[in-house]
């Protein structure tokens, strides 16, 4: 069934508080990830799972599980960037959004948890701490559970268990810091209308980012003035293995280094943080531009652009065609990989 039968299919379903999507590329965790939404301690929820995947495991794996809460959709745009979540994103009916990839999980509390939080703050997007595991499934002892305890006192209390970030701290401490304070697509809810409200949420100036589009989002959030609001519950898993995007074996891996950089130029153009805090960014990023130049001979077309006040807007003609090569480049890797456009 594609994306476009859709709405048909749930037309007469009571609408759902909370629909979880999760765009399915592989079969290798993806029973877990199921397991981990069906055991939630709040029910009211639909699941909708897009299949991207190559062949048929996938369909073959959600075929095995019965659940009235649970679809699958075939995506008929299979390979074309973000177009998996976004076919689930316009098919979703629940008044939020909860994401879960196919690699990560999701503790009992976490829906019951996010959606609490929202409605005490009428936030329109959510976040709680997630710890990080292997590819067995085993906690890593050496990761902290994030978003730490440290960067949820960048929020102000709202309640005993909330917390409200202003937009010039997510700027400045994680923009500006060159960190993801808030976590990944699986660790938080979203305000359907709103997000739907967004005319380009995961882009940032004229690219939708393919690594960092958690980032591009939130960035997006906080520029429109919208309240986030965090809980220091720890929620959800996070997988890290080598076949996640996240890898430096991953064809589009340079594009979490130089969108980086086009998220710091874009928010010091828009107002968003100070020359200085842009400055210090920008030295954090070309230390990782430096740390992979040999790795990802794509990053070279960056290392020598302006950064000057006199070079504003900074986010201008030669970035966008350092932005043009790098993103060709990566997708001629991808090719020659055999994993088509990422």
């Amino acid at each position: 069934m594609a994306f476009s039968d859709m709405t048909l299919a749930l037309k007469d379903k009571r609408r759902p508080l909370v629909s979880i999507l999760t765009p399915a590329y592989r079969p290798t965790w993806l029973n877990e990830a199921i397991a981990s939404v069906l055991a939630q301690t709040y029910g009211d929820f639909e699941f909708l799972i897009g299949d991207d995947c190559p062949d048929e495991q996938v369909e073959a794996l959600v075929s095995q599980w019965r659940d009235p809460r649970l679809r699958y959709f075939k995506n008929p745009k299979r390979g074309e960037p973000g177009s998996n979540g976004d076919g689930l994103i316009a098919a979703a009916k629940g008044e939020y959004i909860k994401f879960l990839f196919d690699d990560d999980l999701l503790y009992p509390r976490s829906v019951e948890t996010l959606v609490n939080i929202a409605q005490i703050c009428n936030a329109k997007l959510t976040f709680h701490r997630r710890d990080f595991i292997d590819a067995n499934g085993t906690v890593i002892p050496d990761e902290t559970s994030g978003p730490s305890v440290e960067t949820l006192e960048d929020f102000e209390r709202n309640t005993t268990d909330a917390f409200i970030m202003p937009p010039s701290r997510f700027f400045s401490r994680m923009i500006g810091g060159i960190h993801n304070g808030i976590g990944e697509p699986s660790n938080i809810l979203i305000h359907t209308a709103t997000l739907r409200g967004m005319p380009k949420p995961f882009q940032i100036g004229p690219y939708r980012s393919r690594f960092l589009a958690d980032m591009a989002l939130y960035a997006n959030f906080f520029a429109a003035g919208l309240t986030v609001a965090a809980s220091p519950h720890i929620g959800s898993r996070l997988r890290k293995h080598g076949g996640q995007a996240s890898a430096r074996g991953y064809a589009g891996y340079s594009a979490g280094i130089f969108e980086w950089d086009l998220l710091g130029r874009w928010a010091f153009d828009n107002g968003y943080i100070s020359h200085q805090c842009f400055l210090a960014h920008h030295e954090g990023v070309m230390i990782m531009y430096q740390r992979d130049l040999d790795n990802f001979p794509e990053l070279r077309y960056f290392v020598a652009l302006p950064v000057g006040l006199s070079d504003a807007p900074l986010l201008g003609r030669l970035f966008q065609e350092a932005l043009q090569m790098g993103y060709a480049m990566i997708n001629e890797g991808a090719r020659r990989m055999g994993k088509g456009v990422v």
